[in-house]
């Protein structure tokens, strides 16, 4: 008995694992209409900024009302 319910059991996991690998996508489906998601990635060529590059750009975002501008956008309604 134990055997047998081993046997189905096996079955069923190698039959759920190819049905699983075969799941590709159809190669005619219209790209431009299919969802597309973007990924956000770091630039590679992107400079590592100092601490007192940082807070440089700070100063000038709260000078020019860039901060205040924002906080606006997102303090909650």
């Amino acid at each position: 008995m134990k055997t047998s319910i081993f046997a189905v059991a096996l079955f069923a996991i190698s039959t759920a694992g190819v049905a699983y690998a075969d799941s590709s996508s159809p190669t005619d489906v219209d790209q431009s209409a299919s969802a597309t998601t973007m990924q956000w990635s770091p630039n590679a060529n992107a400079k590592a900024l100092t601490r007192a590059e940082v807070r440089e750009q700070l100063d000038q975002a709260q000078k020019s009302g860039q901060i205040a501008y924002l906080r606006s956008l997102y303090k909650g309604r």
